[in-house]
């Protein structure tokens, strides 16, 4: 399935997602015609360290490597198999076409995490994806 989504250079109208499962599982449910793939970009990364003394934490910023990617590949791996998907290949920024109405992720985790609530759909990814499958069909059918 992943194969299928369209690498393109200029990802005009599409919004770059974040690395987590529930933006993974919304791609996948979207499906192939509402994302596209680039190769990902290479800008330094940093993450914070907060140390936990006597006195205050302290937070250095250190390089973020490819090893801490490995890591969020991996648990969004994870996610996907727990979903029923096969896990993305590896080394792509993942775009979005956003709904007709959405103006950005955000509004669209909103939507999805109030239908997840109202169902009382649990958490694991395979409870989330029947609803995800259900709010997305609707959101691109207007």
């Amino acid at each position: 399935m992943w194969n299928e989504f369209s690498t393109t250079p200029s990802p005009a109208g599409f919004v770059l997602l974040p690395e987590n499962g529930w933006e993974a599982l919304v791609l996948a449910v979207a499906g192939p015609g509402r994302g596209v793939r680039n190769p990902k970009r290479s800008i330094p990364k940093e993450t914070s360290v907060v140390t936990a003394t006597a006195g205050s934490p302290t937070i250095k910023k250190v390089p973020f490597t490819d090893q801490d990617q490995e890591v969020i590949d991996d648990f969004l791996d994870d996610y996907l198999v727990a979903a029923g998907f096969e896990p993305r290949p590896r080394g792509f920024d993942w775009y979005l076409r956003l709904p007709k109405g959405i103006t950005s992720v955000d509004e669209l985790s909103v939507l999805l995490n109030a239908a997840v609530a109202s169902e009382d759909a649990g958490g694991h990814p395979s409870q989330v994806r029947p609803v995800f499958e259900r709010v997305i069909a609707k959101l691109y059918a207007d």
